[in-house]
């Protein structure tokens, strides 16, 4: 069945018996089937276009940023960084080809993205005076910094401190 709206077509297909296709186009104007295949024109056109889709499914199910979880916002926000990930290294492929060097692979790729946009958010608490050392060194070594952690000047006084940067209780 079409449905036509203007520069809109509106096309119902059915495929088996309990299962419907509905789909909705710009591009195509007239009810056109082809007689070889019985398909309408605007089935053959997804057909023969939607194998960037299924590679695209593909690169992301092979390396996958998504955990298992109920929640389907979270699913939706694992799936736009995928894509955005799939995207991101085409662009990055495309150029660094136009340059004639080399590409990386996709997976240093994502680490590398991962290391770069996470650098910024990591430098930040190093300047909290109250950081753990353990943290403040594992920051740093993943910045590649040189950072001494200093350790709070002991006093020979057996009372305790609240913490290493508080005075000492009276």
């Amino acid at each position: 069945m079409y449905c036509f709206d203007q520069a809109k077509t509106l096309l119902s297909y059915k495929t088996k018996p309990n299962k419907c296709v509905i789909l909705l186009s710009t591009f195509h104007e007239k009810p056109y089937v082809n007689k070889e295949s019985k398909k309408s024109e605007i089935i053959e056109f997804y057909n023969s276009t939607k194998g960037a889709v299924d590679t695209l499914d593909q690169m992301c199910s092979n390396m996958s940023c998504s955990r298992k979880t109920r929640r389907w916002p979270l699913c939706v926000f694992y799936n736009i960084i995928n894509i955005s990930l799939v995207n991101s290294h085409v662009l990055y492929g495309h150029n660094m080809t136009r340059k004639s060097e080399k590409v990386m692979s996709r997976k240093k790729f994502a680490v590398k993205l991962s290391e770069d946009l996470l650098a910024p958010w990591m430098k930040k608490p190093l300047d909290a005076p109250t950081l753990p050392c353990s943290t403040r060194t594992i920051i740093s070594e993943l910045l590649k910094i040189d950072m001494v952690c200093e350790t709070p000047k002991t006093n020979e006084s057996n009372k305790r401190k609240i913490c290493a940067f508080c005075p000492y209780k009276l």
